[in-house]
C-alpha cells in the first residue's frame, strides 16, 4: 500500500469510527451487528487495514446507508482534490 493508499484507509476508518459513535455503539456491538469480526473493524478504523467491498457493503447497511450513499458520505470527508495516486 502506498502512502496515499494508506491516508485514505486512515480518512475512511476516522469516518466509520465517527459514524458508529454518533450511534452510540460500541465497536464490539456495531461489529457483531455488520458480521465482521471485531479485530477487522478495529483495524479499519485505526486504518490498518483496507476494507473489502463486501465489508463495506456491510458497513452501510449497519448504517442503515445505501452502498453508493456510504461512500458518497465517506468521499465528502475528504481534503479537496485528494487523489488515491501518488505524484
Amino acid at each position: 500500500m502506498n502512502k496515499t493508499e494508506k491516508q485514505y484507509c486512515k480518512y475512511l476508518g476516522e469516518k466509520i469510527r465517527i459514524m458508529r459513535t454518533e450511534l452510540q455503539k460500541s465497536l464490539r456491538q456495531f461489529a457483531l451487528e455488520c458480521e465482521i469480526p471485531i479485530a477487522t473493524l478495529s483495524r479499519i478504523e485505526n486504518g490498518h487495514r483496507e476494507a473489502g467491498f463486501i465489508t463495506m457493503k456491510k458497513l452501510a447497511e449497519g448504517f442503515g446507508m445505501t452502498f453508493p450513499d456510504f461512500v458518497s458520505t465517506v468521499e465528502a470527508t475528504l481534503p479537496e482534490k485528494f487523489s488515491i495516486y501518488e505524484e
